[in-house]
């Protein structure tokens, strides 16, 4: 190994001070407070503007981030909905969101 590669191994291996994670830390805390508002804002769309049963297609489809969770095919067994319609509600709810996000 070479000196420069040395250095540049040890300096990998130097830590950070408590204080600099702690500010590293606040600060990631902050952005995933932030990063929590504006799902929140987008499951009040849900709740407020949206009909019984595309919230209940989008609570079964979609976690909290908006992962998605089950496929169409297996929220239209649970629900006793087509496959079809699932598909139509969903997309009719991200046409929605998106006028909504351009508003």
């Amino acid at each position: 190994m070479t000196d420069d590669e040395k250095k540049n191994y040890t300096f990998l291996l130097t830590l950070t001070t408590n204080e600099e994670w702690r500010f590293q830390y606040e600060d990631l805390k902050i952005d995933n407070i932030l990063f929590d508002e504006y799902f929140k804002d987008k499951w009040n769309f849900i709740n407020s503007r949206m009909d019984m049963s595309i919230k209940i297609i989008l609570y079964l489809k979609y976690d909290f981030y908006f992962n998605k969770k089950r496929s169409n095919k297996q929220i239209s067994n649970i629900i006793n909905f087509s496959e079809e319609y699932v598909r139509l509600k969903t997309k009719y709810f991200f046409k929605s969101m998106k006028e909504y996000l351009e508003i």
